[in-house]
């Protein structure tokens, strides 16, 4: 039986190739969390300035 470089990530061997397999989409959802909260802090920021500025 051949086995190519992808049969290598579907049934790993040592306990870094899984990691290889799930790099790149934690990248991705760290990214997206961090963008979320960023997101999220500045417009409680924003209001909070905007409301303490009008009174």
């Amino acid at each position: 039986m051949r086995q190519s470089g992808s049969d290598a990530l579907e049934f790993p061997e040592t306990a870094a190739e899984p990691r290889l397999k799930v790099a790149d989409p934690n990248r991705r959802v760290a990214g997206a969390l961090a963008t979320t909260s960023l997101s999220i802090f500045l417009v409680v920021m924003a209001t909070d300035i905007t409301i303490v500025t009008m009174w």
